[in-house]
């Protein structure tokens, strides 16, 4: 067999393994993009810790309380919210943000120990906050303009 075909062969192989892994769903009705992603919730921890999603689109997060403890899963960005008692599970849906960007997600119950990340579109930093000032558009005082100081004006 040649080596190109060797090669494509081996790639399809290891995409084939891996694919099964992810735990995102992706539907296409009609041109819009439903993303599925099972979360467990256990004593005190989340089975998937990091949840890498496509741009925009719509989210049905199935939230699985396999713990004794009450917990939620909560996304304060998105202003998303929802509780699951001891053996219970809930869905919810939501839209995603257009823009590449990652928001945190916690339990309200256990914020320090049951916490994770929601990656859209491969993205590794925050999103920007609206209104955000960035550090260029800032005027520093200096310790020449405070009173007292050589440069200040009195």
């Amino acid at each position: 067999m040649p080596a190109c075909k060797l090669t494509i062969v081996a790639l399809t192989a290891a995409v084939a393994l891996v694919a099964p892994a992810c735990a995102v769903d992706v539907e296409d009705d009609d041109d819009d993009v439903i993303q599925e992603v099972e979360l467990e919730a256990y004593d005190f921890y989340f089975e998937e810790t990091s949840l890498p999603l496509q741009l925009g689109g719509d989210v049905i997060v199935d939230f699985v309380n396999a713990g004794d403890a009450t917990h939620s899963f909560t996304v304060p960005d998105l202003d998303l919210e929802v509780e699951a008692q001891s053996g219970e599970s809930t869905e919810v849906e939501f839209s995603l943000p257009d823009e590449p960007g990652v928001l945190d997600f916690f339990c309200k119950f256990h914020p320090d120990d049951m916490n994770g990340t929601i990656s859209i579109g491969g993205a590794e930093a925050p999103l920007e906050e609206e209104g955000a000032v960035e550090d260029e558009d800032v005027d520093e005082d200096t310790a020449e303009d405070a009173p007292g100081g050589p440069g200040y004006n009195y």
